[in-house]
């Protein structure tokens, strides 16, 4: 760790047990070039607040802080960030110099101010303008057009999302793409949990939180349509539309979903699909995100079919399908299966995303955090 550079605090809200996704892995790797700091989303009992390490492989500090009753008030939210500042800075090294604070969407922009940072950065990592019946979303949206006026840089994650904030940011807005996890995505990998090696053939899978009101149902039901004799997998968390959108996912013959599983049994999930999939449904927000699902299968080695149609993903096009309908996503998939997983065409997909480490993709980071030379 380089004890000269600044230090990072992550407003990052989620939290660092489970599954990790793209902030908590770049605020771990980031740790290991300056010290760091992983804000998590604050509690209203002060005995479960405090610092405590947040990675077992790293120096990530973890803090979770206090939250302060009656948050409707602004003279109440303003009180609970001063003392969330405070306690940052007592978690940092003493003599710290200000903070170069990476916030999330929906961040407290209280907190953002009273941490005074060196630079803020907002890591656009998805896009919440639009609701998913396609109506626009008017507090993100305000929230939105604040943060941008306060971001002394944004990253965003996709060229669609970053052509949409430019006009709005203060700042300069940059694109780069999410990474896969180098610690674990690694062969050889160990065998699946048996309720997953017992599963029919082909195994088409999805790793990942599964969003009722992100994925395509009717792709789901004629993708169990095409592949009557393997399993759909759905791992990952579960969150429902309000419209029974899960409960028509379950009725399909085929799909099975496992519910959240550990971050350690990642990659040998990952390296038991025959394809991986994401079948999302076409809207503003798919279509600005980073298919972390895709990416962990090309890491792991396997091939993977996505939905929508998209041609801007120029970091994994060459190496991964994407299809917009039915018929051809199915074509992608047999493609991918006829392929299939040998040791030349696994290693072969693991090239295509070597660059894409979590590794690489945060000193990429810093680099752009710095600003010019």
């Amino acid at each position: 760790m380089n004890g000269g550079e600044p230090p990072w605090v992550f407003l990052g809200r989620d939290p660092l047990t489970g599954r990790w996704g793209g902030r908590q892995h770049l605020a771990s790797r980031l740790a290991s070039l300056a010290p760091t700091v992983y804000l998590e989303d604050p509690v209203r009992s002060p005995l479960r607040a405090g610092a405590s390490p947040g990675d077992p492989e790293g120096p990530l500090l973890r803090v979770v802080p206090f939250e302060f009753p009656l948050q409707r008030f602004a003279l109440l939210r303003r009180a609970g960030a001063a003392s969330t500042a405070a306690a940052v800075r007592r978690a940092l090294p003493p003599g710290s110099p200000p903070p170069r604070v990476v916030f999330y969407a929906r961040a407290s922009l209280e907190l953002l101010d009273a941490l005074s940072p060196a630079r803020a950065v907002y890591h656009a990592i998805d896009d919440w303008s639009e609701r998913f019946d396609g109506t626009p979303d008017l507090p993100f949206l305000a929230w939105e057009r604040a943060a941008l006026a306060r971001a002394d840089l944004t990253v965003a994650i996709t060229t669609p999302l970053a052509d949409r904030l430019r006009p709005l940011a203060r700042g300069p807005v940059e694109v780069l793409p999410l990474g896969w996890d180098e610690r674990t995505l690694r062969p050889p990998f160990p065998p699946p949990p048996p309720e997953v090696a017992a599963l029919p053939r082909p195994l088409l899978g999805f790793l990942g939180t599964v969003r009722a009101d992100r994925l395509d149902i009717p792709l789901v039901e004629s993708l169990g349509t095409a592949f009557p004799g393997g399993t759909l997998l759905f791992a990952g968390r579960e969150h429902d539309d309000g419209r029974g959108g899960l409960a028509r996912l379950r009725s399909i013959p085929n799909v099975r979903l496992l519910g959240p599983r550990p971050r350690s049994e990642v990659p040998a999930l990952a390296a038991a699909m025959d394809v991986a999939v994401a079948p999302y449904a076409d809207g503003r927000l798919n279509r600005a995100c980073w298919p972390l699902k895709v990416l962990d299968a090309l890491a792991a080695g396997r091939p993977a079919v996505c939905a929508p149609a998209r041609t801007d993903l120029v970091e994994i096009r060459d190496a991964a399908a994407f299809a917009g309908d039915p018929a051809s996503f199915a074509a992608a998939v047999r493609a991918a299966l006829a392929e299939g997983n040998g040791p030349e065409a696994a290693a072969r997909r693991r090239a295509a995303v070597a660059d894409l480490s979590w590794d690489r993709i945060a000193r990429r980071f810093a680099d752009l955090a710095a600003g010019p030379r």
